[in-house]
């Protein structure tokens, strides 16, 4: 049996946003991840979201913008993150 993608799942883009100087997420880019998809340890926040973008651990980031077919799986993390427009989640 086959099942679409939207019966099992719920996929959303990422958001564009700026700097702000009352940051509460880091905003995870695709230079922020090497070819293996491990996320670069050094980010800190820089954004200000609303919780409703903010990534769980074991989502799904598939690059949609770029040549490169990647999907990463969002590791357990130390901070809030968000994904930015180039990936879907």
């Amino acid at each position: 049996m086959k099942a679409k993608i939207y019966d099992i799942a719920i996929v959303q883009t990422g958001v564009f946003a700026k700097k702000s100087p009352t940051p509460n997420a880091v905003y995870l880019q695709q230079s922020d991840f090497d070819e293996e998809g491990n996320v670069d340890v050094s980010l800190c926040p820089t954004i200000e979201v609303s919780d409703k973008y903010m990534l769980n651990s074991g989502d799904l980031l598939v690059v949609c913008k770029g040549g490169k077919n990647q999907c990463i799986e969002v590791p357990e993390m130390g901070y809030k993150a968000v994904a930015s427009s180039s990936f879907l989640v």
